[in-house]
């Protein structure tokens, strides 16, 4: 009974192992620390909540210079017109300071359950205010 719970907990560690290098290996695929640091920039500047990064830049079929930059971004609370100038002034600065077509989500703009469901599983965070 001892060496099976033993078992377990080395094959549960594995487990564990196997999730952090898929995680770390994730991030090294898409974006570079280079390239996040003008993003932690903006967010800063734009009234950014989140970042996340989901889609083809946090698997491992991303191309650099030809796969987009999918992004989902939650603003902090303000008025619309602050939120209006808040995501385009972001989205260009994006544009501008990233080498890839950048798409900007708005978090709660995402309606459809098999959408978000799919954003969700394989987002990673960029920022957090």
């Amino acid at each position: 009974m001892e060496q099976a719970v033993i078992d377990e907990l080395e094959r549960m560690l594995d487990v564990l192992a196997s999730v952090k290098a898929r995680h770390n290996e994730v991030m090294a695929i898409g974006l570079t620390s280079q390239q996040r640091q003008p993003i932690t920039k903006a967010c800063r500047r734009h009234r950014v909540a989140r970042l996340h990064a989901f889609g083809s830049v946090v698997g491992s079929d991303y191309q650099p210079g030809v796969s987009d930059i999918d992004l989902l971004v939650e603003f902090e609370p303000c008025d619309a017109g602050a939120l209006y100038k808040a995501y385009f002034s972001l989205l260009n600065e994006l544009r501008l300071q990233l080498p890839a077509q950048v798409d900007l989500v708005m978090a709660d703009a995402v309606r459809n359950p098999y959408i978000k469901a799919s954003i969700e599983a394989d987002k990673q965070m960029l920022y957090t205010a």
